[in-house]
């Protein structure tokens, strides 16, 4: 005779060594998480669906966001020199590198660099990633 774990001892496992832990950089927004315990709850207690299912909000995150290879600090730093200009565009047209922009008010020469410059945009994005 043996023992299993329960599935919810299983998920708790997941969600902490997954989830919870500074090893991966993997954060899921509270909407996407909610629906995953959902239906793990109430339709079949089923790890390995709730697995799959993050599996699949993980590939949609990089699959969507050509950039989000900077997520993953192992890869970022090399891979930022081969930053192509339509994906320097896009880190450009972020919120957050435009409120840095509109930050440095009292350097145009630095906002006019960070917006036109591909090579001064690769060191910033290099220098933000250490």
């Amino acid at each position: 005779r043996f023992q299993v774990q329960s599935s919810m001892a299983t998920l708790n496992d997941l969600v902490v060594n997954v989830l919870l832990s500074n090893r991966f950089v993997i954060s899921l927004g509270a909407k996407p998480l909610q629906h995953l315990l959902d239906s793990f709850l109430y339709q079949n207690l089923s790890v390995h669906t709730f697995a799959r299912g993050l599996k699949f909000a993980v590939l949609t995150h990089y699959m969507t966001a050509p950039t989000s290879f900077l997520c993953v600090p192992e890869l970022s730093s090399t891979m930022v020199q081969n930053l192509t200009h339509a994906q320097l565009e896009q880190i450009r047209a972020l919120p957050s590198f435009m409120r840095h922009v509109d930050g440095l008010g009292d350097d145009p020469s630095r906002q006019r660099a960070l917006l036109i410059d591909d090579g001064v945009m690769r060191d910033f994005v290099v220098a933000q990633l250490d």
